[in-house]
């Protein structure tokens, strides 16, 4: 097919109006159909191997264990994790894990399945708020960055509160915006009912986005709409029942439930809202940003440029709308220290809608238009390019110690290079719509081929291995059901999920040896036939710790299942008689260092043929006698030993003096 007979399907598919696209044939696209079109993509994206990877620790595995326990003990009110109590997140996302492991069965695409149609549901909801604010053009462009972003992809397809909680985040703004251009009061519930549903799924920073948007609209003159959304009396009662019901009931009937919430929910944001947050990389929010939104972060940073200059124009309300939607929300998470890396999921929706308008603006379908953004797109080619290059050294190399693994690695590198060619060839072409296509089809081309070769627990690096806990847990799963079972990794919250045990869990904080109270612990659970979950390279020191012969059974990725064997045999010198009460001194020790050391020591007996071989080797090694009572002490173990030598070889003892 010729790049003319292309650029025209792709002409056709683009070209619309302001509510609807019309094609050549004279019949007529409706949103709703363009709606449907996206979400049998998004489907397949997101869908695709969505139970191949393991779950990941700790988010993953902790989700997933708590709503397995829900299942088994049939109590959905109050979290357990492993036998214990979890409040740190609300319960709406473990109710949705349940409900998919209660339909599909205790696996990983049961745990995961809703998190795909939490995504199905976010793109419709950012092609409806397109609609609100630009037209068509923009909300289908704006959409395609979204869907196609890196971030997106992969963060709708792994289980944790993010993805639900921008779902309902979406629709509560989808309604907020509605209400203010429509007189019916659904909307007003609408927006209650979303803002209540975000609420029971990530608690108060689930509401950050409206710091932005409610500000902004009052300035625009929507206040007295933004007052009849916020004083709804009936909205309030379904904020409190659906979204505060939950958090006052578990405050009431558990006691130590009020404290954390007000600590962990209230106390503990204020307080670390002022704190940069502790990563190791600087501005590390911003980079995230950044990167996640690849490969259209060029196309975003040009999109920003173009929005403050069109903000400057009062009559382009939009624009500014969407840089408050995106910049408080950034100020906040960006100086918070309670923040994680799915919290730039909040920013998914200003970043796509500022980068579709971006774009709806360089193209002009009805005519050939000029390759409008070379520089963008000489930026991002260049950057594939280098990310190519680095693949290919990383996969030839070695420097990926897993050989599927580095399989992988090569085939994503050739794939970067093919989308520098073909982005290349549409520059020099003038054909702007190939370079979206290829753009669109980047991370898309990632999951293709990436996800069917990787199993989530590989060593991606040297001494570094991707988080997951499936195999290892297996092996525990295949124990017999009178196994004793330990884990000593805080990390490892899979257990219940793949077991469905409950296992004794040692706490510790990482450094064995400053803990006496962990090893009176492990000391007393230490027995022959007793099975612990340790990391690798602990199993030498925990030997010696526990004082019993440790065998690794079964290693994969960053765990060990291991098996406690026979008590280590020692062996102690003889001991000194009651009045050797002198040991001597290094020869980098001082006198006054050796007086310390000898006042020190218990009365103790040794064998003078053992003690006048240390005297030798330390003899050796000290140059000058420190004083002369260390000298008459070497001068008296020099003749103890002469009279061992003269005595044909047997053992004599006999006691040193001063």
């Amino acid at each position: 097919m010729s790049n003319d007979a292309t650029e025209k399907i792709i002409e056709k598919l683009f070209q619309s109006p302001l509510e609807e696209a019309t094609i050549s044939l004279g019949k007529k696209i409706h949103p709703q159909k363009i709606q449907f079109c996206l979400v049998i993509f998004v489907f397949s994206l997101l869908f695709y191997q969505l139970g191949k990877i393991s779950l990941q620790e700790t988010t993953e595995t902790k989700i997933a264990s708590t709503s397995r326990l829900m299942i088994e003990t049939n109590n959905f009110s109050i979290p357990f994790n492993n036998g214990k109590m979890d409040l740190s997140i609300p319960p709406l996302t473990y109710w949705l894990s349940a409900a998919g492991l209660k339909l599909f069965g205790n696996d990983e695409f049961g745990a995961r399945v809703f998190v795909p149609i939490a995504g199905l549901l976010t793109v419709i909801g950012c092609h409806k708020i397109g609609l609100i604010l630009f037209g068509s053009r923009t909300a289908l462009l704006s959409t395609l960055v979204l869907m196609t972003s890196c971030f997106f992809s992969f963060e709708f397809k792994k289980l944790s509160v993010f993805p639900f909680s921008v779902l309902w985040q979406t629709w509560m703004i989808y309604s907020l915006f509605k209400a203010q251009r429509s007189s019916k009061k659904g909307f007003i519930l609408y927006f209650w009912f979303f803002a209540a549903l975000a609420f029971l799924t990530e608690g108060p920073a689930s509401l950050i986005p409206l710091a932005g948007l409610i500000p902004c609209s009052i300035i625009f003159g929507k206040g007295d709409q933004i007052k009849k959304v916020l004083l709804d009396r009936l909205g309030w009662l379904i904020f409190f029942f659906l979204g505060l019901g939950w958090f006052i009931w578990m405050a009431l009937t558990t006691n130590e439930a009020f404290l954390f919430f007000i600590k962990t929910w209230f106390l503990y944001p204020l307080t670390n809202i002022i704190q940069i947050n502790d990563r190791k990389i600087p501005f590390y929010f911003l980079w995230a940003t950044l990167i996640g939104f690849f490969p259209w972060t060029f196309f975003f940073l040009a999109g920003i440029n173009k929005s403050f200059r069109e903000a400057r124009n009062p009559e382009n309300e939009n624009h500014l709308l969407l840089l408050s939607w995106l910049i408080i929300p950034t100020i906040i998470l960006s100086f918070s220290k309670n923040i994680e890396l799915g919290d730039v999921l909040k920013l998914a929706l200003p970043i796509s809608l500022i980068c579709g308008s971006y774009l709806a603006s360089k193209l002009h379908f009805a005519q050939d238009e000029t390759f409008s953004f070379k520089l963008e797109s000489a930026f991002t080619l260049v950057t594939m390019a280098f990310l190519g290059l680095l693949l290919v050294y990383a996969s030839w190399s070695g420097a990926i110690p897993d050989p599927s693994l580095a399989k992988v690695t090569f085939f994503l590198s050739m794939h970067f290079l093919f989308l520098v060619i073909f982005g290349y060839s549409s520059i020099q072409m003038d054909f702007t719509k190939g370079m979206i296509l290829g753009l669109a089809i980047t991370v898309p081309g990632i999951i293709f081929f990436a996800l069917p070769g990787i199993a989530g627990d590989e060593q991606f690096w040297a001494g570094k291995f991707f988080p997951g806990s499936r195999e290892i847990l297996k092996k525990v799963a295949q124990l017999p059901p009178t196994s004793q079972v330990i884990n000593l990794c805080n990390s490892l919250y899979g257990i219940p999920f793949y077991t469905g045990k409950v296992v004794n869990t040692i706490e510790n904080d990482g450094k064995f040896e400053n803990s006496l109270l962990f090893k009176e612990k492990l000391r007393s659970v230490a027995s022959e036939g007793t099975f612990l979950l340790i990391s690798p390279e602990d199993l030498d020191f925990l030997s010696q710790l526990s004082g019993r012969e440790l065998k690794e059974n079964f290693s994969k990725g960053k765990w060990s299942l291991c098996c406690f064997g026979k008590e280590l045999k020692t062996t102690e010198d003889e001991s000194l008689t009651s009045s050797d009460t002198k040991q001597l001194s290094s020869s980098k020790e001082t006198a006054s260092q050796a007086k310390e050391l000898s006042k020190a020591l218990s009365s103790s007996t040794f064998s003078i043929s053992s003690a006048s071989t240390e005297i030798t080797k330390k003899e050796k090694q000290t140059e000058k006698p420190s004083d002369s009572k260390s000298n008459a002490i070497q001068k008296k173990a020099q003749d103890n030993s002469q009279v061992v030598k003269s005595s044909d070889g047997k053992n004599k003892k006999t006691k040193s003096k001063k």
